[in-house]
């Protein structure tokens, strides 16, 4: 036995390293033969160091649900708890394929940790005189005309943030109207540009668009990196600011754009199965969660324009 250690402690570092190195394992594979994002891996990352701290073991029966209890009793929300349980159960699945685990539980259902109940809330996004307001900006700085470009983008494709932030210059084709994008998994898309929008892109492309180095970004910094999430946050909140809208009453500033624009898109008569596409989900089921929920003033529109009543009496 260690000196001054007891055999539990022994077991529980030697349990807490074993799993380490699966886990360190686990995410060379995903970045080398699945193609893994930076920012993906981060996540898995994110999830790991909380399955150390709530449990710190190799996974059985009984810890499984406490790792879900612990998330909870830390009152990480369901959103997030469900995030983390989706990131792990991954891990579980490929432990399970090299026989670190077991396949299934004593009562032979399958050996990963269940989702909690989605919390049945409607997410809210910039309601019309909000986004008005934000589209009115009169950008004078570098700065802020990168993150007006960068807002525009958002706001008129609903692409990820973090689509827009790697975006390539070269996937940017603005004679023909459209957009090359990496989603996740690195799924190529098209998404294609309005007029107004190329007016925006086209004038932050050829004037506002500096780097002392040269870049492969389209919302590159100074020295050619593509500019990062907290800095894009960072000018965005200052911008929200100057033309008076606040960011509190909404739910995730920059996705917000994402769940507006598909609101819109159905709003206004989309085809959803053309909304599926250009938001990059790989099933419909995905897309609904973005359109499930609508407001009354919304429904009454739409019960106006659909009447049988009103179109047959």
């Amino acid at each position: 036995m260690t000196k001054g250690l007891s055999n539990s402690t022994v077991a529980e570092k030697e349990e807490t390293a074993k799993i380490k190195s699966l886990f360190e394992q686990y995410v060379k594979e995903m970045i080398y033969l699945r193609n893994f994002s930076q920012h993906t891996i981060k996540g898995c990352w994110r999830v790991f160091t909380r399955w150390i701290k709530y449990v710190g073991e190799m996974p059985t029966e009984m810890n499984l649900s406490q790792f879900v209890i612990e998330m909870r009793q830390h009152n990480l929300n369901t959103t997030t708890c469900n995030i983390s349980i989706i990131a792990f159960n991954s891990f579980l699945t490929w432990m399970k394929e090299k026989n670190h685990c077991p396949q299934t539980f004593s009562n032979g259902k399958p050996f990963k940790i269940a989702k909690l109940p989605a919390e049945k809330r409607q997410l809210k996004v910039f309601d019309d005189s909000e986004i008005k307001k934000i589209l009115s900006f009169r950008p004078k700085y570098k700065n802020e005309h990168r993150i007006y470009a960068l807002v525009s983008l958002l706001i008129e494709t609903g692409i990820r943030i973090n689509e827009a932030l790697t975006l390539d210059v070269n996937n940017v084709d603005l004679d023909n109207l459209i957009i090359k994008v990496y989603g996740k998994g690195k799924k190529e898309r098209i998404v294609t540009v309005s007029f107004e929008l190329r007016k925006v892109l086209h004038r932050y492309l050829n004037n506002y668009r500096q780097s002392k180095l040269e870049s492969k970004f389209f919302f590159c910094t100074a020295t050619g990196t593509a500019l990062m999430y907290r800095n894009a946050e960072r000018d965005f909140l200052k911008m929200l600011n100057k033309v008076g809208v606040s960011k509190d009453n909404i739910d995730h500033c920059f996705h917000s754009f994402r769940r507006k624009y598909a609101r819109n898109f159905i709003k206004n008569g989309g085809n959803v199965l053309y909304l599926s596409q250009a938001m990059g989900h790989s099933s419909l089921q995905m897309t609904s969660h973005y359109v499930s929920t609508i407001d009354i003033e919304e429904m009454q529109i739409m019960q106006n324009k659909t009447s049988l009543m009103s179109r047959l009496k």
